[in-house]
């Protein structure tokens, strides 16, 4: 979830939404600097209580300074992780911050078109855990789970992913060092009406806070076979 620059309030309005289909984490995502964000996620950690899953990813809105300060503060707050708290074309930076910090840090999100990149970050101490998105193909991310699982860490993939979920839910679920998939409760509706536009007939299902891949052939995607015909010109 996001409330980028809004309010405490919009926040709780957000994970209210994630809760009403049984989500037991959110993360926020911000970007008005570390000063500003840690009463915010204080007041998220009263609100929700110690069990429900809190991630921090200020959208590289932060110094190396204002991160490794926020990340102390997360850490008695008991977050899950700090994600990608400054752009990542320093790798001494991220080297530093991990070395300073206990709570893990997601870095490699804008690097994830490249595994092998990826991997020398984790190998150097750049970042805690892995982030992989199936759009450039599924078997670098297999293979960057393994190498995941090999150094005692996950890997997490990045938003819903292609056909509108389907393939990062059905990738969860193959792999085993993965915790979480990223939903938006309150854009669900939205994605639905995209995915139909397509012919595409089902989403994965969250069930109490579970998700639940469609079982199916390949990924699991049902289409409307009536859709694509009645926009068919010509067979050759």
């Amino acid at each position: 979830q996001t409330a980028g620059d809004g309010p405490l309030e919009m926040y709780i309005e957000h994970i209210a939404q994630g809760k009403e289909l049984g989500i037991k984490g959110d993360k926020p995502h911000s970007y008005k600097g570390g000063k500003a964000d840690i009463p915010i996620m204080e007041g998220l950690r009263k609100h929700v209580g110690p069990d429900f899953d809190l991630l921090l990813d200020p959208v590289c809105s932060y110094t190396l300074r204002e991160a490794i300060e926020v990340g102390h503060v997360l850490e008695e707050l008991d977050f899950v992780w700090l994600e990608e708290p400054f752009h990542e074309r320093k790798m001494n930076l991220y080297q530093e911050l991990c070395s300073a910090l206990t709570i893990p840090v997601m870095g490699t999100e804008m690097l994830e078109n490249d595994m092998d990149l990826c991997a020398q970050w984790l190998i150097h101490g750049a970042t805690d855990l892995l982030r992989a998105t199936a759009r450039f193909g599924t078997t670098q991310v297999l293979k960057a789970a393994h190498f995941a699982e090999l150094h005692g860490t996950s890997i997490e993939l990045h938003a819903t992913g292609g056909l509108f979920g389907h393939i990062h839910a059905q990738l969860g679920c193959a792999i085993a060092n993965n915790d979480y998939f990223e939903e938006m409760p309150g854009r669900r509706e939205d994605t639905k009406a995209a995915a139909a536009r397509m012919g595409m007939m089902s989403l994965p299902q969250i069930v109490d806070g579970m998700l639940i891949p469609v079982d199916g052939p390949g990924w699991g995607v049902e289409w409307d076979m009536a859709q694509f015909e009645k926009g068919t010109v010509e067979i050759i």
